[in-house]
Order: structure tokens, then C-alpha cells, then sequence
């Protein structure tokens, strides 16, 4: 029991940066590619609201440089919908954030990556939790199986400033376990 409060416990706070430093995302498209390794951390990446519509778009490709799918999200200013597309998966969806969440100014999103899950938190409340083989339309596992290894801000996205590797309570807890 005291165990299942501890972890309990542990997953409201999600995330530890592990004192990686945030990088300003300063170009955007094909030429923005980076190398991220999701077998071991989480991508946050921060935005700043503004008073019109913002959209935080992402793709992902495996070490090979083929498409595993690409990420959008569509906030209105501080609303508390948010559009949201997962390419090779969902085409148009909304979640909504809690009014806490919605109001920051500033928010803090991380995805993190598994062969069956996609789950997106923001400041540390739990936004989309999404399950390949429940949630996708035909053909997903195509694209969605296969490992990222590289992520790209697309030239349309206006959101992000900046992103930083960030470890999952799901590897904090394996590597407490393990001495």
C-alpha cells in the first residue's frame, strides 16, 4: 500500500529534467532535425501563449530518416481546447485542459514515446493519453511501430521556444529499483 501511494505520488510530478538544458528552437522545418533518444527520455518542449491561435507541430523520424508520424497541436490563446492531429493516426481531435493548465501563460508540454502509447502531458497534468491500437484509424502501425530516433520542429509550427530530453517517472522509478 505504502509503495502504490509512493508512485502515486511520484506520477503527479511526471517529469525530472535531470538538469538537461532547454535549447531555444531556433530553426524550424528539414534543416531542424535533431537525434532523440525516447527509449530513455521524454521530450518537453515550452510555449508561451499568446492572445491569438499558437500551434506546436512536430514530426518524428526513425534513424533511417523515415516518417513516424507527426504531432499538432492547436491552442487559442489560453482556451481550454486544444485541436489536436496525429499524423498516420488521428486526423482531428480536442482534449481540454484544466482551467489551471489553460491559464498559464507559459506551458510545459512532454510527449512521451512508447511502440504502444503516445502520452502527452502539459505542466504536469496528464493532456492526452493515446493507445495505437485502440485509438488509431487503419494502417498506423506502419508509421507508430517504429522507433524515432530524430525530431524535427515543421516550419509551420508557432509555438515552441524552446525543448530539453527529460526523463519519464517510468525510467526514474526503474532506475531507483535498481540500485
Amino acid at each position: 500500500m505504502k509503495l502504490a501511494v509512493a508512485l502515486a505520488a511520484l506520477l503527479v510530478v511526471y517529469v525530472a529534467a535531470d538538469n538537461h538544458d532547454w535549447k531555444k528552437v531556433l530553426i524550424k522545418g528539414e534543416n531542424s532535425r535533431f537525434k532523440f533518444d525516447f527509449k530513455e527520455y521524454s521530450l518537453e518542449v515550452e510555449t508561451t501563449s499568446s492572445s491569438s491561435t499558437s500551434l506546436l507541430a512536430t514530426s518524428w523520424f526513425t534513424g533511417q530518416m523515415e516518417t513516424v508520424g507527426s504531432i499538432y497541436l492547436q491552442f487559442p490563446g489560453r482556451s481550454s481546447t486544444v485541436k489536436y492531429t496525429v499524423k498516420h493516426c488521428i486526423s482531428e481531435k480536442e482534449f481540454k485542459l484544466s482551467d489551471k493548465v489553460a491559464s498559464a501563460e507559459t506551458k510545459k508540454w512532454v510527449f512521451t514515446y512508447s511502440s504502444d502509447e503516445l502520452n502527452i502531458m502539459c505542466n504536469d497534468e496528464t493532456a492526452l493519453k493515446l493507445e495505437f491500437a485502440q485509438d488509431c484509424s487503419a494502417g498506423w502501425q506502419k508509421y507508430w511501430t517504429k522507433q524515432p530516433a530524430y525530431v524535427q520542429f515543421d516550419t509551420i509550427d508557432s509555438a515552441s521556444e524552446k525543448y530539453r530530453e527529460a526523463r519519464s517517472i517510468l525510467e526514474m522509478i526503474l532506475l531507483i529499483s535498481t540500485g
